[in-house]
């Protein structure tokens, strides 16, 4: 048996199809419409459950069922039937299902792209596919039902549970929190007095450039004469302070 997981997504015979529905929702609304109107036009009986029981009862001759909700009883018993989990999500976030299909020890078909890349490992714990390629995703489900033997599905299944045990279970994962902080604590940043004298030194070299020019002319000159200051006086004086504090930042 297969599983998938998209929130709604094309099945094949003998497959289940599982996420959250809302019916509040639009777009889950049409998407499931739109699901079970394809699967009859490729010939595939239908159902649809929403609760244990009723899927308990489906009759035998369905070919894809679209469980709505499914609650943790049900996925329990899914998985632990299922030959392999179908996650069709493209470009999605780090995604739990994989994981809970490899801690129970279900090969993944997963998306080539976002929180798969991180937690499947292509041909050891499942395989990775390009959404644009569906010739491949066949490919596997076919060599999953009908060639792979239970011992070598068994290995892969067992892969998958050591990884997800080692890499991301609540301890690994707080380790690695922990050592990211510790890193960022570690980093030495810019504060906002550093912008601020920063933004001050522009300011300074801005306005010595306009004394500069406006002394040109005679009767502002004079005018200024008390108040002359070497040119650039201010702006030397601002970049000998940046090159002593930049000296001792790096000596510390």
């Amino acid at each position: 048996m297969l599983v998938c997981y998209s929130r709604f997504s094309r099945t094949v015979k003998s497959s289940q199809n599982l996420g959250g529905y809302d019916n509040r929702i639009q777009e889950n609304v049409v998407y499931h419409k739109e699901l079970v109107s394809l699967a009859e036009s490729l010939g595939l009986k239908t159902a649809t459950t929403k609760t244990i029981v009723t899927a308990l009862n489906v009759s035998d001759d369905v070919n894809v069922l679209f469980l709505l909700s499914v609650p943790n009883t049900l996925k329990d018993m899914l998985l632990k039937s299922a030959r392999l989990l179908i996650y069709t999500p493209s470009n999605e976030h780090f995604g739990i299902v994989p994981l809970e299909a490899m801690l129970a020890g279900v090969p993944v078909l997963a998306a080539n792209s976002g929180g798969p890349l991180e937690t499947v490992v292509d041909g050891k714990t499942g395989w990775l596919c390009d959404p644009e390629k569906i010739e491949s995703w066949t490919a596997v489900m076919d060599k999953v039902l009908n060639k792979l033997s239970e011992k070598e599905l068994k290995k892969i299944g067992t892969a998958g549970t050591e990884r997800v045990k080692k890499e991301f279970s609540d301890v690994k994962m707080a380790e690695r929190l922990e050592t990211i902080i510790s890193n960022m604590s570690r980093v030495d940043r810019r504060n906002y007095q550093e912008f601020s004298s920063f933004l001050l030194t522009i300011g300074v070299v801005v306005f010595d450039t306009l004394y500069y020019y406006a002394s040109q002319y005679p009767s502002i000159n004079k005018k200024l004469g008390k108040l002359l200051l070497p040119p650039f006086a201010l702006t030397a004086v601002s970049v000998v302070s940046w090159m002593a504090y930049l000296v001792a930042a790096r000596n510390r």
